[in-house]
């Protein structure tokens, strides 16, 4: 896999340029995982969505070599995603532990008790209101969300109570007044 180091990185702390980053990630996540007709988890939406998972569904990041939860944490603080991450040598996620989150929100969308709600409000920083889907699961408290209309994941992961009952009971998830 290729690993960029600090030393070669320009003016703006980039060690490969936007192109290249896009390359990589494209090459390395091209695949995806059907979750159900409707929604699916494409293996860029994984590795960017890495840290929510191994957070609300239990992966242990012990059993996967070459990242930790700094370096999630990292990649989910980055301004404007994936791309500026891989640009600044940030370390890839792993296609194993993208391929083992995938299949915990499968398994986790098709248990008996996980119920779906199809008209779910979703309020994201930078892509405004999306029309969603979600599974959700009142005794765990997480939740799997798709976008109703491309059917990719937008999130997944497990919430404090109050939160998962406002979201829940309103239909809205991420609105500035839940």
């Amino acid at each position: 896999m290729k690993q960029m180091c600090a030393a070669s990185a320009d003016k703006n702390g980039f060690v490969m340029n936007y192109d290249e980053a896009y390359d990589l990630i494209k090459e390395t996540y091209g695949g995806s995982m059907q979750i159900t007709e409707d929604c699916k988890i494409t293996d860029w939406q994984g590795a960017k969505k890495a840290y929510h998972f191994q957070k609300g569904f239990g992966i242990d990041l012990g059993k996967y070599q070459n990242i930790s939860k700094e370096d999630l944490v990292t990649l989910q603080n980055t301004d404007g995603g994936l791309i500026p991450y891989v640009q600044k040598g940030g370390k890839l996620t792993p296609i194993e532990l993208i391929k083992d989150c995938q299949q915990k929100i499968y398994d986790f969308c098709h248990l008996e008790n996980t119920e779906i709600n199809r008209d779910v409000t979703h309020y994201g920083k930078n892509t405004g209101e999306t029309t969603c889907i979600m599974f959700f699961n009142r005794e765990t408290r997480q939740i799997a969300l798709f976008n109703k209309t491309s059917g990719d994941l937008i999130t997944a992961e497990k919430f404090r109570q109050n939160y998962f009952n406002k979201c829940i009971n309103s239909g809205q998830v991420a609105n500035p007044t839940n």
